[in-house]
């Protein structure tokens, strides 16, 4: 199994949840099987979306195609995100 983690800094949040949902569909093409969206606490306009895949590949392959169908333009970005892929080791 692999995590994908993605920290956006957002100009309408709203925006960003709404972009978020119209994405399940890719989501799901690509096996993710769990996708949680989070605030931060002290800056709302801070997001963290952490998505599961069975691979780091499927995760990729995700990735790859959101850019492609746009999801930088759609997604009310503030900045440049950071996105990282983890191999997950254990789950408790």
């Amino acid at each position: 199994m692999a995590l994908m983690s993605a920290l956006f800094s957002v100009h309408d949040v709203e925006a960003f949840l709404a972009y978020h949902d119209r994405n399940d569909d890719l989501r799901r093409l690509f096996g993710c099987s769990a996708a949680r969206v989070c605030r931060y606490a002290e800056d709302p306009s801070m997001v963290l979306v952490l998505l599961d895949f069975p691979t780091v590949d499927a995760g990729n392959g995700y990735l790859a195609a959101a850019l492609e169908q746009g999801a930088v333009e759609h997604a009310t970005l503030a900045g440049v995100p950071r996105i990282e892929m983890f191999d997950v080791v254990t789950e408790r």
